[in-house]
């Protein structure tokens, strides 16, 4: 076991009317398990599935096949997408159905590099490829030693108010929300290399608070 599931028992669960479902947990994962993880991190990040650049410089890596993890980090991974975790997410948001990423398809381990940066926007609602409706962003950040100052800082937009909320991607720092279109995120100018291990669920039904389905929105 690598989850601290007291982190997630006294949870509140959302009601349906809700506008923005979003929580922070600090220390999702059980603190003996930190050292295996972060060298399990490096020995899973040899060959990345995707590569992004921006001006011919590589700033981001991401990591989608979890057959090819380090065994530590991919027991983990198979932890948040287990049906006891899934169970979990589902009375949290109050959701009768949740299904996981199982074919490797944008979940994964994300390594983002120095002048990397996540404008604000709102995620895709549809998966052509799973034939479901993109509902839940898990992101656990496993970041040792970061400070404020190293950048890549979570943030979301909040509806109402139009202010910022920031979250730091600490190292054991998890977020997670429902991605409809109440939950416009990002991240801010990274300084220093940031990772996180990102997992994206998913429902039949169309939570995303849009008729129609659609790609990635940018602001």
């Amino acid at each position: 076991m690598n989850i601290d599931y007291s982190k997630l028992e006294n949870l509140k669960i959302f009601e349906k009317n809700i506008k923005q479902k979003i929580i922070k947990i600090n220390g999702l994962i059980l603190p003996n398990k930190k050292n295996i993880i972060l060298k399990s991190i490096k020995k899973s990040s040899k060959i990345p599935s995707k590569i992004f650049k921006y001006n011919n410089k590589i700033v981001k890596h991401e990591f989608n096949d979890f057959t090819k993890f380090n065994n530590n980090l991919k027991n983990l991974y198979k932890e948040l997408n287990s049906k006891k975790f899934i169970n979990i997410l589902k009375k949290i948001f109050n959701l009768k159905e949740l299904y996981s990423d199982k074919k490797n398809l944008y979940s994964g381990l994300n390594i983002s590099h120095k002048g990397s940066i996540l404008k604000e926007h709102v995620d895709f609602n549809y998966s052509n490829e799973l034939r479901k409706f993109r509902s839940i962003n898990l992101l656990l950040y496993l970041n040792l030693n970061y400070k404020k100052k190293d950048g890549g800082r979570f943030y979301y937009i909040n509806i109402d108010t139009k202010k910022r909320f920031y979250i730091d991607p600490f190292y054991n720092n998890a977020v997670i929300f429902m991605t409809n279109k109440n939950v416009p995120h990002g991240f801010t100018k990274v300084n220093k290399k940031r990772i996180s291990l990102n997992l994206y669920y998913y429902t039949n039904e169309n939570l995303s608070l849009t008729k129609h389905k659609h790609k990635t929105r940018w602001k």
